[in-house]
């Protein structure tokens, strides 16, 4: 490598110094800084817990610094540790109280459930979300043992004295209650249910899953401005940033936050969405995906949704499995009228075709071409 780093040829590059303001910029203010928040130690495994208990807090404190995130930090940037994993801002998503207290979002989980969440299984049908769908990625690539201690440690800390901030929801009367309701219901129900939990391999469940129920709604409502592109056996989730204002957008996350059992406050603002949109943008697939059919979870299954995924990725339509796709269709669902039929595997089609990073133009082409081939089907039987 370096031979060959050798024959290239120089260039002139200047780098721009970082010009940080005041304070920042007195480099000796780092030893404040340092003498206040660092500890100048090895990690030290308790002996009063288990290899797996020490396993896993030597993985979360030393390799995997959860707490980066977990732990909320003081005015300086330094983590409050007595507040330990008890839940902080990232950027645009909050990562949740995962601490052994009472607001802990995972207070009901079992060692079992938690490892394969941490794995990437959708266990209950829940998925990670925003930067945690990056370490749960990263993390099904560790040994499942080590998985496990750190599931074992999360859910064997010792308690704590010091409580969270008790957040405060919106007063909301039941006008504006219905009003959360009705904009959930044109948006979202085709996908999540009236039940809010969701398909397994289609919409994630939004009943007590974490980024829901934690204390601040910023994951929900990043999620609705960013849209979810697809991974995994889940598919795309489109971005409703120009389609819902900011208060339909804090309704519906007020609305998921206190439904079907979660208990967690009502406090999504319009406000917290203006913040919360300049910090954030879209993936055009996720915006384009708004003006997509919405297929109903019912009204599909494994089977169809994998045809229509194979068709989508093709350059051009096979008559062969389009023949197959509407025969699985008919048998599946006998009472589905042409209409029904068009809408909801057009809906999939049109979702797939935009996941493979297609233009709006060609998804709008295939989109017809597709629902011409159904028409074609339909006639000739």
């Amino acid at each position: 490598v370096w031979a060959y780093v050798q024959t290239i040829k120089p260039v002139s590059n200047t780098v721009d110094v970082n010009q940080l303001a005041f304070p920042f910029d007195v480099r000796a203010s780092l030893y404040v800084w340092r003498a206040r928040y660092f500890t100048d130690e090895r990690f030290q495994p308790d002996s009063n817990e288990s290899d797996e208990w020490n396993r896993g807090a030597y993985i979360i404190k030393a390799l995997a610094h959860c707490g980066a995130c977990h732990t909320p930090r003081d005015a300086l940037g330094g983590s409050i540790t007595s507040r330990a994993l008890q839940g902080a801002q990232v950027e645009e998503w909050y990562a949740p109280d995962i601490s052994n207290g009472p607001r802990s979002v995972i207070r009901d989980w079992d060692v079992e459930r938690l490892t394969k969440f941490l794995m990437g299984e959708s266990e209950n049908n829940h998925v990670a979300l925003g930067s945690m769908a990056r370490v749960v990625d990263d993390l099904s690539r560790m040994r499942p043992e080590d998985v496990k201690a750190v599931a074992v440690y999360l859910k064997n800390q010792p308690e704590t004295d010091t409580e969270p901030p008790t957040p405060r929801g919106v007063a909301a009367d039941e006008a504006t209650r219905e009003r959360w309701a009705d904009v959930y219901a044109a948006n979202c129900v085709s996908c999540h249910g009236t039940n809010g939990e969701g398909l397994d391999g289609v919409a994630a469940s939004l009943v007590g899953a974490g980024g829901v129920v934690a204390a601040q709604p910023d994951n929900i409502i990043s999620v609705l401005l960013e849209g979810v592109a697809p991974r995994g056996d889940y598919g795309l989730m489109p971005s409703f940033r120009t389609v819902l204002s900011d208060e339909e957008i804090a309704g519906v996350a007020n609305h998921v936050r206190t439904s079907w059992g979660n208990d967690a406050p009502a406090n999504a603002t319009a406000a917290m969405v203006v913040t919360l949109r300049n910090m954030t943008e879209a993936a055009p697939g996720t915006t384009a995906a708004t003006t997509c059919p919405a297929v109903a979870a019912d009204m599909s299954n494994e089977a169809i949704r994998k045809e229509v995924t194979g068709l989508a990725g093709m350059s051009a339509l096979d008559s062969d499995a389009m023949d197959r796709l509407a025969k699985a269709y008919k048998e599946a669902f006998p009472d589905a009228t042409l209409t029904d039929t068009i809408t909801n595997l057009g809906g999939l089609f049109c979702r797939d075709v935009l996941a493979t990073g297609a233009s709006k133009g060609t998804v709008v082409s295939r989109q017809l071409s597709f629902m011409n081939a159904l028409v074609d089907i339909d006639s000739r039987q």
